[in-house]
């Protein structure tokens, strides 16, 4: 599963955890899942978003890459 062009992130904030579901526009999960609500629990949150970000960086950017060919043969 990759990401299409946007990530959603659903948090639902409580005392003692914050549950995050994280999905792309097609609604394919990525993870969903129950983090402390601490420091490292938020650090933890956060490495979980740039591991999806970076495991599909590569299809991004080719996306991308592929919009500016296309725009750029347009233009010519």
């Amino acid at each position: 599963m990759t990401i299409t062009s946007t990530m959603f992130l659903g948090i639902d904030v409580s005392l003692d955890t914050n549950q995050v579901c994280a999905m792309n526009y097609n609604q394919d999960v990525f993870f969903n899942k129950s983090f402390k609500n601490t420091v490292t629990g938020s650090e933890e949150l956060v490495n979980n978003i740039l591991s999806v970000i970076s495991v599909n960086v590569n299809y991004i950017f080719n996306k991308f890459s592929i919009f500016n060919l296309i725009k750029l043969v347009i233009v010519v």
